[in-house]
Order: structure tokens, then C-alpha cells, then sequence
């Protein structure tokens, strides 16, 4: 096979949040079921807050996605809101928080867990400029805690005043035909996604600049109980998005969307080759502080050329696809 082109596999390529939507009018978090719900009036920029939808997870406060969060954020308030309270929050709500969260509560196919999130995606959407990490994967029910406490706290890190958002998949797509498109995730591009026929029960992590997703973590600590990955990525928004770990399988059978990945950082001045698809991408935020809700509107072209001037990520190591 012969290499064509080089991609970025450190945490570099990054840009603001691609979205076309404006954002609605402030208000108060709506009430309902949950004590740990905050009633408190939202501001424009984003406070020591996170929110969590809570039937992506499991166990509320006690969940893992919510104990990553209380770990690299102390003393920041938890807002875990049920389906219905989401849905009628507006985006200068949401952009008072410092992250949102959709983990994953049980491996089970389908959106049902997330739907909330999809129906108001542009609400939402509009309003994430922070860091971005999307799990094609289920970390918490399949045993990899360090990449769940890894990924959330890349995505706190984002630079303050910007909303960042953790995003775990979970199971929905390991039945997912090739060409699905994941309609969660319009507000970043278009990513397409393909589950993986009996799971994918190896991976690679790429060493990251800054390191926080990759930190600690090895290639053998990803298979957990034995399936790293439900499902990879075979489009997504390569200019913005960045590959942090590829799946693959032990025995060297094709992954969905597989190709010739190498890593330079394995071995120092070494070229190592590795087969397999993307199944968790990350993207780092411009390290400047956000402008106003109403100046954010602007075209997906423009916003990928302002972003550029302003980006302060490190020089990369390279991976290689044919």
C-alpha cells in the first residue's frame, strides 16, 4: 500500500465550533425532578458549572462521568437534568455552563438515551465553542475509566469563559450499516459512523499535545472487558477533528473503514504502522476569550479562518494513511 498523504494525529487541529444557527433568549433552568438541579438565572459567558443529561448516565452524582468531572473540577456545581428539562433549555442557558456531558449510562443500540440532545441540537450547538471529545464507545460500562476521567478533563481545560462538551456514544451505533450519519453531531460537521461486527477488541492511543486524553493511558488498558470500541468513524471533519485513538482487532481482521495509520512517537525516529479506524476525536479550542452570543453567527468559512489566526496548539508528530 502506498502512502498518499500525511494527517495530524496529536491533539492539533482544532476550530471553533461550526455552526450556523443564532442563539435564543436568556431565562431561568427549568425545575423539576432532580434535587441537584440548580434554579439559578444563566449568564452569556460560562461559569464553574457542568451539565449532565442524566439518562446518559448512571447513578447520578455517584456516575463515573460526574465523579471525572468532581475530580479535575473541585467545587464546581453538578446540573444533572432529565430529558424533558433539557428540552426546553435555551442556548444562553447552556452557555453557562462550563461543559456539558452525554455519557453513557448502558450499552444499548439506538439514540433513545441522547434523543433529548439531537431534538435541540442547534440549541445546543450554537453555544459549544470549548473543547470537544466524541467516544465512539461505551468507557464506562466497558471498564476504561482513564479514558472517560482523561476525556472530561481535556474538555474542562477549555479556557474560561467557553463551553466545552464530553460525548460518549456508547453502544448506539454497534449495529450502525456503513454511511450512517450521526445526526447528534451536526452542529460540528458531518460525521458518518459504522458499527464494528463483534466489536473491535483492540486499539491505539496516539501520544496527544496537550496530553490530557492520552495521559496514562496504554493500548492494552482501552480493550477493557474486551471491546474497545462499538463503532468507528469512517467521515468526519478532518480540518477540525483530530484522531486521539484508532480501533482495530487482535487478530488483524478489517476494521469498518480501515486504513494504514503509523505513529513516530512508539519509537523515537521509528515508523510504526497501524492498521484500524478512528473511534475517538477531539478538538482543542482557541486559546482566546469567546466574543459575545450574537457575534458568533457567522458563516462555517469564516469562522474556520478566524480560528486559525488565533490557534496556539503544538507542532505535531505525524500519522501516516495510504
Amino acid at each position: 500500500m502506498t502512502p498518499m498523504t500525511f494527517l495530524k494525529s496529536v491533539l492539533l487541529v482544532a476550530a471553533l465550533a461550526l455552526i450556523s444557527c443564532g442563539t435564543e433568549g436568556g431565562g431561568q433552568l427549568p425545575v423539576g425532578e432532580d434535587p441537584t438541579i440548580s434554579t439559578m438565572p444563566q449568564q452569556v459567558n460560562s461559569t464553574n458549572k457542568v451539565l449532565i443529561l442524566g439518562s446518559t448516565i448512571s447513578g447520578g452524582l455517584s456516575s463515573r462521568e460526574a465523579q471525572a468531572v468532581a475530580a479535575h473540577a473541585p467545587g464546581v456545581q453538578i446540573d444533572i437534568v432529565t430529558p424533558a428539562q433539557w428540552a426546553v433549555l435555551t442556548a444562553d442557558q447552556f452557555m453557562g455552563y462550563r461543559a456539558i456531558v452525554l455519557g453513557d449510562a448502558s450499552c444499548q443500540s439506538g439514540e433513545a438515551a441522547f434523543q433529548a440532545a439531537v431534538t435541540n441540537r442547534v440549541t445546543w450547538g450554537t453555544i459549544v465553542d470549548g473543547n470537544v471529545a466524541i467516544l465512539g464507545t461505551n468507557p464506562v460500562t466497558n471498564h476504561t475509566p482513564l479514558l472517560v476521567e482523561n476525556s472530561i478533563r481535556f474538555v474542562l481545560d477549555s479556557m474560561q469563559g467557553r463551553t466545552g462538551m464530553y460525548i460518549s456514544l456508547g453502544c448506539a451505533y454497534q449495529s450502525a450499516p456503513a454511511g450512517t450519519t450521526v445526526t447528534l453531531l451536526e452542529p460540528f460537521g458531518t460525521f458518518k459512523i459504522q458499527g464494528v461486527p463483534g466489536c473491535a477488541d483492540a486499539a491505539h492511543m496516539f501520544r496527544m499535545s496537550p496530553s490530557f486524553v492520552s495521559s496514562g493511558v496504554s493500548d492494552s488498558s482501552l480493550v477493557g472487558d474486551g471491546c474497545a470500541a462499538r463503532s468507528v468513524f469512517t467521515t468526519y471533519p478532518e480540518k477540525n477533528f483530530a484522531f486521539a485513538a484508532i480501533a482495530r482487532r487482535a487478530n488483524g481482521s478489517v476494521i469498518p473503514g480501515e486504513q494504514l495509520y503509523s505513529d513516530f512517537l512508539v519509537q523515537p525516529e521509528v515508523e510504526t504502522f497501524f492498521p484500524g479506524a478512528p473511534y475517538v476525536l477531539v478538538r482543542v479550542a482557541p486559546r482566546t476569550r469567546r466574543r459575545a452570543a450574537a457575534s458568533r453567527t457567522g458563516s462555517r468559512r469564516a469562522r474556520s479562518a478566524t480560528w486559525g489566526m488565533d490557534s496556539t496548539a503544538s507542532p505535531p508528530a505525524r500519522a501516516r494513511i495510504p
